[in-house]
């Protein structure tokens, strides 16, 4: 990908492995806010609810998780490197 340009089209791995990155990203945003309101909820008398909301968005995030290690795995095993890499300038 060193080069690439923003005009160029993605390949469909590289449009899965960005479709499998962003909802990783979500999931692991969802179990932030989770977390965060688990305070609220025990403050409100409601920590059960907020145990068993909290382990079901771990549990998706451990999922989407496992399929970003694997799109990523897929993604390192399939990318060109270059016989002389070069970094390339940030953007």
């Amino acid at each position: 990908m060193a080069g690439r340009r923003s005009s160029d089209p993605l390949s469909p791995q590289e449009r899965a492995n960005e479709a499998t990155f962003g909802v990783a990203v979500r999931d692991v945003n969802t179990m932030l806010k989770a977390m965060g309101d688990l305070k609220r909820w025990e403050e409100s008398g409601h920590l059960a609810l907020a145990v068993v909301r909290l382990e079901s968005v771990i549990t998706d995030a451990e999922k989407s998780l496992t399929g970003l290690r694997r799109g990523l795995a897929s993604a390192v095993a399939t990318a060109e490197v270059p016989s002389d890499p070069e970094v390339p300038d940030a953007p």
